[in-house]
């Protein structure tokens, strides 16, 4: 969840809108899973940190991306629809 996080904190000169969108979706998605499977809420928001401190700063990253979102799709039944139907209502 850091890798989304940190995207967010990119340039908006350095990533397209759309790669936003797509990670706020998939930090959204991937919290309500984790919480749906009793990870505390304290838990989550402290590997988060600690992600996204490692990152911020960092370039979009395609390849890194890509895997996050392949480690989702796998890990979490329907993930990829939910993402793409939530993507487009972020406002």
């Amino acid at each position: 969840m850091g890798h989304y996080t940190a995207i967010t904190f990119i340039a908006a000169n350095e990533v397209e809108a759309i790669q936003i969108e797509y990670a706020l979706a998939s930090y959204k998605i991937v919290k309500a899973y984790l919480l749906n499977e009793k990870v505390k809420e304290d838990e989550i928001n402290k590997g988060t940190i600690e992600e996204s401190d490692k990152l911020i700063g960092q370039s979009f990253n395609d390849e890194r991306n890509d895997e996050c979102n392949s480690f989702i799709y796998n890990l979490i039944p329907g993930s990829e629809e939910q993402i793409e139907k939530l993507r487009g209502t972020l406002k």
